[in-house]
């Protein structure tokens, strides 16, 4: 059984994990290309 701090912990690191990647994706973007690979097909 966790606690609830556990799981608000994994959210706040899944949250920061997205931004990171979104923030990657921009910048890749920004510099004229982005992954082949739909989002759809990455696992979570």
């Amino acid at each position: 059984m966790t606690s609830q701090g556990e799981a608000l912990r994994r959210d706040w690191e899944a949250v920061n994990a997205l931004q990171l990647a979104r923030e990657a994706e921009a910048d890749a973007r920004a510099r004229g290309w982005h992954r082949p690979d739909p989002p759809c097909e990455v696992e979570g």
